[in-house]
Formats: C-alpha cells, structure tokens, sequence
C-alpha cells in the first residue's frame, strides 16, 4: 500500500494556481469521455478503458468542502457498488482525507507530476522520433502495453478527443520500433503522455535515450515556437520511470494519490 499522502508541504513548495493549470492540462492531454461536476468536484468516466486518471473524482478546491461524505458517496459509486476512486490532489478539501480515513478509505497509488523548465539544449540521440497517424499509433500503442487488441478502437475514440496540438510518434532506431510517444503542445506547456517501450526490449536504456531525442527536438522547436516547459506524471512506485525523467532534470511539483475503501 502507498502511504504517501497530499500533505501541506505540497501547499507551501507550490502555488494552488500552478496545480490548478497543471491539472487543467492534464485533463486536456488525457480527455475523459464523459465528465460533469458536483460543486468544483469533477467525477469523470470512460467505460472499458483502463486508467484511473479519467475513471475518478477529483475535487478541485480545497474550499469546496460541504457535504463530503453524500458526495463521495453520489459520485464514487452506482447505485451502491464502488465504481471510482478519488484522486487526491493538493486541491482537495484538507477535510476530505479525515472523513475518507474514518470511514476505512486508503490510498492505493500515488503519482508525481514533474516538469521541465527552462529546456535544456541537448543532442539528441540515434532514436528517432516518426511522427505516424493517430489510428497507426493507437494500434501501436496497444501493442506496447500489452492490451488486447479491441482497446484499440477505445484509444482510437480517446486520443481523438485531446484538446491542443497532439503529436502522434513512433520511436525507431536502427530500423527498429522501439517505443511510442504523445506530445501534446498546449500554449506552450507540452505534455509527454503515454511513454512506452516494447515490452522486449525494456532494460535496456532505450527509454533514457528515446527522451533525450525528444528533449532535443522539443528544444530546437522552441525557437520557433515559444515553449515554456515540457510536463509529465509518473506513479512513484515505478522506480525506472522515476530515476529516469528525475536524471533528464524534470523536478517534482507536487504529488496525488488515489484512495478508495477497504484498502
């Protein structure tokens, strides 16, 4: 079980309107299907997909703090059987955690969102970035994460539905699929969604040297078109992950968690 929890360090390091434009992005880069809100509390769904970041609810304003207990319970589950968690951000109510507590919640995963700023001017690597379609990279990407193939069609219908200027790449080198990768620019602020290797050829550096081309490009672009940092989350847990986006100089702004009962 993850014990890290959202904590007041959060509050202090970062500013709630630096979180508030993260969050904003993230849910632009990685759309829900559907969506509405309680309050300032978004409850978000996509049936059939498997990502608790657009299956979850996410309170928005840590003011927005009344009636938590019938909210939690209108909108984390249907009908009386648990549906979603609650993705726990700075932003949440401080109150929330003790209610979720009391009533034998926990959180399960915790996730880092990281950022880059200013781009460093780097070389790139011998991977390179071929930027392919959107139905080619949802095939591609099913592939990589090991899904079946009808969640194809599903990440088809998703990635259709992200807002700014997506980038669909795949990663070659030497001849050789690698990996693929989403760049979303969105006024400046680009996120890295949806990073994944081969499952074969993992452990072997590919990673490490996959974002560095994409750092190098990013970087080159700027020049032409204003960029102010690149973006990403990252679940804690996943050690490589975290040592490699921490070593291509990405710093924490704060973290979230996911919490549901009987943890």
């Amino acid at each position: 079980m993850v014990t890290t929890e959202v904590d007041n360090l959060d509050r202090r390091s970062t500013t709630l309107a630096e979180i508030r434009r993260l969050e904003a992005l993230s849910a632009r880069a990685w759309p829900t299907e559907k969506e509405f809100y309680d309050g300032v509390w978004a409850c978000r769904s996509t049936p059939d997909f498997p990502s608790d970041r657009i299956n979850s609810v996410t309170p928005l304003d840590p003011d927005d703090n009344k009636n938590m207990r019938e909210r939690v319970k209108h909108l984390c589950f249907d009908n009386g059987v648990y549906k979603r968690p609650l993705r726990m951000t700075p932003l949440a109510p401080l109150e929330l955690f003790d209610e979720l507590k009391q009533n034998g919640w926990a959180n399960f995963k915790d996730v880092a969102v990281m950022a880059l700023k200013p781009l460093p001017h780097i070389s790139g690597s011998d991977v390179k970035l071929k930027a392919i379609d959107v139905e080619a990279y949802s095939k591609l990407t099913v592939l990589n994460h090991t899904h079946e193939n009808r969640y194809a069609e599903i990440y088809f219908k998703l990635l259709k539905r992200i807002k700014g200027k997506p980038s669909f790449f795949e990663l070659d080198r030497d001849g050789q699929v690698i990996g693929n990768i989403i760049a979303v620019n969105d006024f400046g602020q680009v996120g890295l969604i949806d990073f994944a290797i081969v499952p074969g050829l993992r452990g072997r550096g590919l990673g490490g040297l996959a974002l560095q081309s994409l750092i190098s490009t990013v970087s080159r672009k700027s020049a032409e078109v204003p960029i102010e940092c690149l973006w990403l989350q990252v679940e804690t847990l996943n050690s490589a992950a975290w040592r490699l986006y921490s070593d291509a100089g990405f710093k924490t702004i704060y973290h979230y968690q996911y919490w549901r009962p009987g943890v």
